[in-house]
């Protein structure tokens, strides 16, 4: 029997986890993999009731079902799109895998209804896949019954381009010194990645330490917490804001200029492309050890628990070796896109109806 791929959000599905437009020809079991409208379900049903074929939903964020600014039109799509996702598992045979992302949204404005939409996605979800071992170990204890699968995050090895010699793009554009250790938080600036607790843990040092670190914050996010940002850092931090996109091919140089990634995270993250962007193009990564960084083993960074535990790390940077670039590339080599565009492969044929 042949599959019918449905996937949502449809973007991110083909060109990260598990299935590029290349790769379609070479599944002969996949007949079609396209785009379903997000906050959809219902119509997608009403519209297109077929049951020739096996059809798998793949979603990634639960938000896609209910995510709006506005908490009447979030419990509608709610309804509506669960609705239609009990209708197509009980009409159409659809199966539906869910991708593990986050604990809960970030940042978004109604954390019940998202709590609600969560685990709903969870009991309705025919596989669960885990995206880190330590996930796959609690969803097993909390769903015995349920089909857990552990298929890690993609690498991004080569995504952005090749590995560059180290650079002094940031030493250069902020006049940092030869001798300065340079941090830098790289992604959305937004208030879930918690800069300002790294801020905090670097303005807890001795005062030698502190004006020997540069925190440099680079990439797109608010004004207002920004602002927030650089008062919390005010004398006692020297802290430096890139704020904007960074293009692909400027991302291999960002990343060569720093001497290490910081991440401090609040505890609705999970999975962290920037982290492993960083580690991707060997730069190593100074991370809080929520379940992604599971990766990170002292070779090719280090991770924390609090403040506390990364002030510590701070201290003894000026005194510890980095690893080679090389090496740390090489440490997520195993998350590499075809490894893991085989191991969904694999999902999604086991779920063939005989």
């Amino acid at each position: 029997m042949k599959i019918d791929l449905l996937l949502l959000p449809y973007r991110f599905t083909l060109d990260y986890w598990g299935l590029r437009p290349s790769a379609c020809a070479s599944y002969p079991e996949i007949v079609s993999a396209r785009e379903v409208p997000a906050g959809n379900l219902l119509m997608l049903f009403l519209m297109q009731p077929w049951k020739s074929r096996t059809r798998i939903l793949c979603l990634h964020w639960s938000t896609e079902l209910y995510g709006s600014k506005f908490w009447i039109k979030s419990l509608f799509m709610l309804a509506t799109n669960l609705a239609g996702l009990l209708a197509l598992k009980l009409f159409n045979n659809v199966r539906f895998v869910w991708v593990l992302h986050n604990r809960y949204a970030h940042d978004y404005p109604h954390p019940l209804i998202d709590r609600i939409g969560r685990s709903l996605v969870e009991r309705l979800a025919d596989v669960i896949v885990a995206q880190q071992q330590q996930t796959e170990h609690e969803y097993k204890t909390k769903y015995p019954h349920k089909r857990i699968e552990y298929i890690p995050h993609v690498n991004f090895v080569g995504a952005y381009g090749p590995l560059v010699p180290k650079t002094d793009t940031l030493r250069e554009e902020f006049a940092l010194s030869s001798e300065d250790i340079v941090l830098l938080s790289f992604g959305a600036i937004r208030p879930y990645k918690k800069i300002e607790y790294v801020i905090d843990a670097l303005a807890a040092c001795a005062p030698e330490l502190r004006n020997r670190i540069a925190l440099v914050v680079a990439g797109k996010g608010s004004e207002p917490y920004i602002d927030m940002l650089k008062k919390r850092a005010g004398d006692m931090v020297r802290l430096f804001v890139r704020e904007g996109f960074v293009p692909d091919d400027q991302v291999p140089i960002l990343l060569s200029s720093a001497s290490y990634a910081v991440f401090f995270f609040d505890e609705s993250e999970r999975t962290s492309g920037s982290l492993l962007v960083s580690l991707s193009y060997g730069l190593p990564v100074i991370a809080r050890a929520i379940a992604g960084a599971e990766c990170v083993d002292g070779t090719n960074g280090y991770t924390f628990s609090d403040t506390n535990g990364l002030k510590q790390i701070l201290e003894r940077l000026p005194v510890t070796v980095r690893p080679a670039p090389e090496a740390v590339a090489a440490s997520v080599a195993a998350f590499s896109v075809e490894a893991v565009e085989q191991a969904y492969k694999a999902l999604y044929e086991s779920l063939i109806l005989p």
